[in-house]
């Protein structure tokens, strides 16, 4: 996707629902009557624009999970998975309804065949992967969030987190195998901060994007209808621009939205690579945080540490306290 330049104000997708041809809505036509599409799409990007303002705002906290349970981080993964959500309910308003009607709206999206709904899954399931497992676990699994922190390569201080569930005998506890992949076969890994918020931003341009080429093929930029303005997409990209490019070792390797301010407009490049300079090494950590819990019951701690073994290449990949 080529980078796009976004006016203060200024959202395509929005200013298309709110001219949308009466005719093609169903919002109100629905046994389970829905909100009109624009306004469901401002409310979803509004509450976007809370979680990640928060979470930014929180980087510097060090309160470990198991004082103060960092809810704002949880409502962050709940609020960005919760958009998915929020752009079926949209593509719904353009369904015609059917003789059974089903609030689960995906569901119902799915047993209609909508095309629109597949091309929108088609293009950001795989965006959508992570933010839809962290969602899933902390809901339905027991798990919790916990907090890390490392001074990376750069001598830059990286905050961040790992879902944290049971991942081996003993009361072993560590990062979710099935999200947090193990970078260079045996070091387990976390989610920074600044990386995951821009590739949050990054999702949600995909799905901006998508949805909007979908519903409106021959209106893709607004040009000839009266323009409204939502300011939510425009304040979550500043958020973004306002984060560097320090990241955990391995996330260097994953893309992310690249965005920069220019007087009035913000250009966002997605998905963008970091360019590795010469010499550079992500894996020459400078030190490292990790808060463990004691277990209550069995008065120990055992847990697996993420990028533990960049510190100390010749430890396990594990910590015990008694």
């Amino acid at each position: 996707m080529p980078a796009q330049i976004f006016h203060q104000n200024k959202l395509s997708l929005y200013n298309n629902l709110v001219n949308a041809d009466p005719e093609r809505l169903y919002h109100e036509q629905h046994k389970y009557i829905l909100a009109h599409p624009a306004d469901i799409l401002n409310d979803a990007l509004k509450l976007l624009v809370d979680t990640h303002e928060k979470a930014f705002v929180s980087r510097d906290d060090d309160t470990p999970q198991f004082v103060s349970e960092p809810v704002h981080l949880k409502q962050l993964i709940y609020s960005i998975d919760e958009f998915h959500d929020a752009l079926a309910l949209i593509i719904k308003c353009f369904t015609p309804p059917s003789e059974t009607d089903n609030q689960n709206a995906i569901l119902w999206l799915k047993e209609q065949k909508s095309n629109i709904h597949s091309s929108l899954l088609g293009a950001t399931n795989l965006l959508h992967e992570d933010f839809k497992k962290m969602a899933n676990r902390l809901k339905h699994d027991h798990a919790k969030i916990a907090l890390t922190k490392l001074t990376n390569h750069n001598n830059v201080e990286v905050s961040g987190f790992y879902i944290q569930v049971a991942v081996g005998a003993e009361n072993q506890l560590g990062p979710a195998p099935d999200i947090h992949k193990k970078y260079k076969s045996t070091v387990s890994t976390a989610f920074s901060l600044n990386h995951l918020l821009l590739r949050s931003i990054g999702f949600v341009l995909s799905c901006l994007t998508e949805l909007n080429k979908s519903l409106f093929p021959k209106h893709l930029t607004s040009n000839n209808t009266t323009q409204h303005n939502s300011s939510h997409f425009f304040s979550l990209l500043k958020i973004g621009s306002k984060i560097s490019p320090d990241f955990f070792p391995d996330e260097y390797l994953r893309s992310y939205a690249k965005i920069k301010t220019d007087n009035s407009t913000i250009t966002i490049d997605f998905p963008f690579r970091y360019k590795k300079r010469a010499g550079e090494n992500f894996d020459k950590i400078i030190s490292y945080c990790s808060p463990i819990a004691i277990n209550i019951r069995t008065s120990s701690s055992n847990a697996v540490i993420p990028y533990l073994p960049l510190m100390y290449p010749d430890v396990k990949n594990t910590a015990n306290n008694v």
